[in-house]
């Protein structure tokens, strides 16, 4: 559980918020990654959240070497302006950052249909590795859904974590979320309370793209939010997955491609 990584060997995860390393808190004491955070995580609050990550990093180990490159609100204007340029710049870096360090293996977040930064890691990392002309192993791990989910799928990585790990992965989670005092606290509450605590003993890798959207009525939970936030005045456009969305991706996809 606490063994050392191999000199050279170190992978590395890219996660859309800082906060998601909570998740993966065994595993990153583990492997000691480097670390890429596309977002600070300041959401509506305004307020980045990159400090507290580089805390649970500090305690579990890796190296925090890109921290909050969009602010978030930013992002969500460029997807929604269909401004490819910073996304496609940005995934050029993450690969220039994966060949200097000689990665063989990324971990990024799924793209599981709940917030739209969550789901363009997986096209960024894949990016990457063609602008780079590498050829790391991509995984995943779900960030909304259950923890335990693929732990007895051949081929996928499954750690099961100590009793000590475990309860320091859910104390510094709840500490988190409360210094955090943003929505945050209420999804890391709302997670607990749906899948247990138990549940984040395990740590689940999976092949990328194997972990899908979940859908109701065809639509990903962000545009549902979305609707839900335009019709409350919040905000003056639904973020869309066909309209939005899909034309990022295509454009990461022919990044770097030969």
């Amino acid at each position: 559980m606490l063994s050392t990584p191999d000199a050279g060997k170190r992978p590395l995860l890219l996660i859309a918020h800082p906060g998601h390393e909570l998740r993966l808190f065994g595993w990153l004491r583990r492997e000691q990654p480097l670390i890429v955070i596309v977002t600070d995580g300041s959401g509506s609050t305004g307020v980045s959240r990159v400090d507290l990550s580089e805390r649970v990093v500090e305690c579990t180990g890796g190296e925090i070497v890109v921290a909050g490159h969009f602010r978030e609100p930013d992002l969500y204007e460029r997807i929604l302006c269909g401004d490819h340029a910073p996304l496609k710049a940005f995934a050029t870096r993450l690969g220039e950052i994966a060949a200097s360090a000689n990665v063989s293996r990324s971990v990024c977040d799924a793209s599981e249909g709940y917030h739209p930064a969550h789901d363009l890691c997986l096209p960024l990392a894949l990016a990457a590795v063609r602008s780079a002309r590498i050829s790391p192993e991509i995984r995943e791990y779900a960030v909304i859904g259950d923890p335990r989910m693929g732990r007895q799928i051949e081929g996928n990585v499954a750690m099961t974590l100590d009793d000590a790990t475990w309860r320091e992965k859910i104390a510094c989670s709840r500490r988190y979320a409360t210094d955090s005092g943003s929505v945050l606290e209420q999804e890391v509450r709302y997670m607990f309370d749906t899948f247990g605590e138990e549940a984040f003993r395990h740590e689940v890798l999976q092949p990328a793209g194997r972990i899908t959207a979940q859908l109701e009525h065809g639509q990903r939970y962000y545009e549902r939010r979305g609707e839900q936030q335009v019709a409350a005045g919040r905000y003056q456009r639904v973020l869309r997955h066909a309209e939005h969305m899909r034309p990022i991706e295509a454009g990461l996809s022919a990044a770097g491609a030969p």
